[in-house]
């Protein structure tokens, strides 16, 4: 299955073993939720809470895996990513397009933020890990906050750099 399209105003995206190619945005001008299940991609750009005001959520369901092969942005709106499958970024980055300030990912207990393949991947938002960072190769930089009760391992050769405030 494979789709390309915006969630305007009020409306939800559940995505099930599928791809998403092209420029996407969840809430363009209210709020946008995609919902992500079993195992699925994105190869385009995503973009979330585009419009000053809106709201963008991307929900990863337990056991599910959702990969980044293409760059993901928040609009000027407020942008959350909740986190209970696997979060893999493939030398990918989340980036804020235009701060907002409203820029979360949360990593729930029973998630995992996988950074995989030997490029760097950015993660410029607020991140609050419950639940499992692992860098099995390459840089992951975050810029932004990371806090949280959960754990990051990092494997010979791979950099785990954080450059934003850390509360432990």
């Amino acid at each position: 299955n494979e789709s390309t399209g915006t969630a305007a105003g009020t409306a939800t995206v559940n995505l099930n073993d599928g791809i998403i190619s092209g420029t996407t945005y969840a809430g363009v001008d209210s709020s946008g939720i995609l919902n992500v299940y079993g195992t699925s991609s994105i190869t385009g750009n995503l973009t979330l809470a585009r419009d000053s005001g809106s709201n963008g959520t991307l929900n990863i369901a337990e056991d599910a895996t959702f990969s980044i092969t293409g760059t993901w942005y928040d609009g000027s709106g407020n942008a959350v990513i909740n986190n209970q499958g696997t979060l893999r970024l493939e030398n990918k980055s989340l980036y804020i397009s235009q701060s907002s300030g409203g820029e979360i990912l949360n990593n729930l207990a029973g998630g995992t933020i996988a950074k995989t393949g030997t490029g760097a991947s950015t993660i410029a938002w607020d991140v609050v890990n419950n639940g499992a960072l692992n860098v099995a190769g390459g840089t992951l930089t975050i810029t932004n906050g990371y806090s949280g009760d959960g754990t990051a391992t990092v494997a010979g050769n791979s950099i785990l750099n954080l450059t934003g405030t850390l509360t432990a």
